[in-house]
């Protein structure tokens, strides 16, 4: 809140947001995809979260049906939205992007919405990066963890792998390309042992 009033334009904080009335800027957390009962819902409740300039998560396995379910999504909104006059983000984390950035283009052109801003992440490096350059990809830009940045600290990641549902809880699933990319569902039991 002390930021936004000293003059920041936005927060990537969803609470910041909500509790305060700050504009929200941040990429769709796969969280809020596996926590709602549909794909289109959870498109839905995040640009009605952050209406301005945040990023839509595709799954790469089915990023077209992914992308219609968007354009369904925009074509919702109230005509006071700004995603009527501004780019919608859409992020692409693996597969084909080059070939999915573009038929995606070409679907959001088609159904009369105005093309999407389209971020590539995932397992990307220089190679990866200058190959999707040479296709003349409609990727504008480019999301970069640890490995590509060659940084020293191992890469952190979460998952939301369980939820409670009217007292029971119902397991999450992440499907990754490969089993190791792939989430464990259900709830876990932490335990920290300090002996030997």
């Amino acid at each position: 809140r002390a930021a936004f009033v000293g003059g920041a334009d936005a927060t990537t904080c969803t609470l910041a947001a909500r509790r305060f009335g700050i504009p929200l800027r941040a990429m769709q957390p796969l969280s809020a995809v596996l926590s709602t009962p549909s794909e289109t819902l959870a498109y839905e409740s995040w640009l009605d979260a952050a209406p301005d300039l945040a990023v839509l998560r595709l799954d790469a396995k089915d990023a077209l049906a992914g992308g219609a379910r968007v354009i369904s999504a925009i074509k919702k909104r109230p005509k006071k939205s700004t995603w009527h006059a501004l780019q919608v983000a859409i992020e692409l984390g693996s597969g084909d992007r080059a070939e999915l950035a573009t038929e995606l283009t070409r679907a959001f052109v088609a159904s009369g919405v105005r093309a999407p801003v389209v971020a590539a992440s995932g397992d990307l490096d220089e190679w990866r990066i200058s190959e999707l350059r040479r296709r003349q990809a409609p990727v504008t830009s480019f999301i970069l963890g640890p490995h590509t940045l060659q940084l020293q600290a191992p890469p952190a990641r979460y998952d939301l792998v369980a939820i409670e549902e009217e007292g029971d809880w119902a397991p999450r699933v992440r499907l990754g390309p490969t089993l190791a990319t792939s989430s464990d569902p259900g709830r876990k039991v932490l335990m920290r042992y300090f002996d030997e």
